[in-house]
């Protein structure tokens, strides 16, 4: 996508350049890899303990989506943050 200083963007070269913005990579630190491992160890025991502990369904299943948000969202905050 070519962004022009004087010309007026559409609404699909505005949505690109957004979605440019919003989808930057970035390499984790060591420090930040070490501590996603930690984050990514205790959410696996966790799944494992509670699909052990829960009978199968399609609640157990929500709970394990449930489980990889949040622990998506542990690791984007280790990274962000």
């Amino acid at each position: 996508m070519s962004e022009t200083n004087n010309m007026v963007m559409t609404p699909r070269e505005r949505a690109h350049a957004q979605i440019d913005r919003c989808f930057p990579y970035s390499r984790p630190s060591t420090a930040q890899q070490q501590t996603m491992e930690v984050i990514r160890a205790a959410f696996i025991e966790l799944a494992h303990e509670l699909v052990d502990l829960t009978p199968p369904g399609r609640e157990q299943s929500m709970m394990l989506t449930d489980l990889e948000l949040a622990q998506r969202d542990a690791i984007a905050a280790v990274h962000h943050g």
